[in-house]
């Protein structure tokens, strides 16, 4: 799953969802709404202290009542394995008595910046027409079926109880052939695939085999009747092309 979306921060509050103990990502998505999304200050015993755009400052009793986690070891051992990863950075500010973690969000501009937010919506747009185009393509290379038997995918051989599948047959007509013509070469079509030895007579797309040999037979016929168009020859039936005799 690819892509991002948009989160209000006080969903972590909503009176429909009852309180319980947070998982680790829920924890690291609390920390990102948390941090500022603007450049500010916060008061950290009594001084004010910067806190940059994708930071916040708080304590880890606080960490632990928000997480619902039993102990502060936790709270510890979760920051020490994100900064670890490289996903937050921090450090320890105010006295001994009252210390606050300051965390940095590594990388928070490249989730949260408003240029993504804006084109959120032309983003998504486009990722759903592409992906409704790709599926609506994948419906019509399969619309006409696949013979009985083939895996065009991984390619295979014809089976030998392959029968023209009805579109097949239909798309041939259209092309302008004969219905008669298209039975008999079907019949061609199966016996000689049948027969073929070895990868010859692998394919991985039955149906654009069965396109092409329609395509070659058509271009045959015609080649054949320009033939028998040429000057000095007669068409004379089952004897072939006899030329006249001047």
């Amino acid at each position: 799953m690819i892509g991002w979306y948009r989160i209000e921060r006080d969903a972590w509050s909503h009176d429909f969802f009852k309180p319980s103990p947070m998982s680790e990502r829920e924890a690291w998505f609390w920390m990102i709404g948390r941090a500022s999304y603007e450049d500010t200050t916060h008061r950290v015993g009594g001084e004010p202290l910067e806190c940059p755009r994708g930071s916040f400052f708080v304590t880890l009793r606080e960490l632990q009542s928000v997480f619902m986690w039993q102990s502060d070891t936790k709270v510890r051992n979760f920051l020490k394995r994100l900064e670890k990863e490289k996903m937050i950075e921090r450090t320890t500010c105010g006295s001994r008595n009252a210390p606050k973690t300051h965390v940095t969000i590594c990388n928070y501009d490249k989730y949260q910046s408003p240029e993504r937010t804006e084109n959120a919506p032309k983003t998504h747009r486009e990722r759903t027409k592409n992906a409704v185009k790709k599926q609506d393509n994948k419906k019509q290379d399969n619309s006409l079926g696949e013979p009985a038997g083939s895996a065009p995918k991984k390619g295979s051989r014809l089976s030998e109880d392959w029968t023209l599948p009805r579109a097949w047959g239909e798309w041939a007509v259209g092309e302008g052939m004969a219905e008669f013509s298209v039975r008999r070469e079907a019949d061609k079509f199966r016996d000689f695939w049948i027969g073929a030895a070895g990868a010859k007579g692998v394919k991985t797309n039955w149906q654009a085999t069965w396109r092409n040999w329609i395509r070659k037979s058509i271009d045959d016929a015609q080649k054949q009747n320009k033939q028998h168009e040429k000057p000095g020859f007669v068409d004379s039936g089952a004897f072939g092309n006899i030329r006249e005799v001047c």
